[in-house]
């Protein structure tokens, strides 16, 4: 069978492919992204966020952006790295969890989860992050040829 079911949320069974629900943290998850030291959960974060930054968007002012972010959070610039997973506390599995995760975000989820998590522990966090995601939805309009939605509205 091929195609997409049109029924969405009210589909009672079929087996047509059905929109997946955007990935996420769990409660457990985001949890221990706070309770983590700020450079342990960046060092988990943002290695995944200049990936995805990456993809769309090699500039050198969003490559800046990221390099503030790091900077803010006492990771080594221009090419902060993964932290470890030896000098981690508790079992490694629940960060590769965390980081499996991530990397399955869509780049907005990733900005605003970098902005609340790591946010918390340092006030200029949350701003850096904002204009991350305003920077890339800028770029990824202008790649489309199309004006940018004024801030607040999703990119589709």
């Amino acid at each position: 069978m091929a195609g997409q079911c049109d029924n969405g949320d009210s589909c009672q069974y079929c087996h047509l492919a059905h929109d997946k629900r955007p990935a996420h943290l769990d409660k457990r998850q985001r949890e221990m992204l706070q309770t983590l030291p700020l450079q342990v959960s960046a060092g988990l974060v943002l290695p995944v966020l200049r990936q995805k930054v990456a993809e769309l968007d090699n500039s050198q002012e969003a490559l800046a952006l990221l390099d503030e972010l790091a900077k803010a959070c006492d990771l080594p610039v221009p090419s902060f790295v993964a932290t470890t997973e030896a000098g981690l506390p508790g079992p490694r599995r629940q960060y590769r969890s965390i980081v499996a995760a991530l990397k399955a975000m869509s780049l907005r989820l990733l900005c605003v989860a970098v902005g609340s998590s790591l946010g918390r522990n340092r006030p200029g966090l949350e701003k850096l992050a904002s204009e991350l995601h305003e920077r890339l939805r800028a770029r990824a309009a202008a790649v489309a040829g199309v004006p940018a939605p004024p801030r607040g509205e999703l990119v589709a």
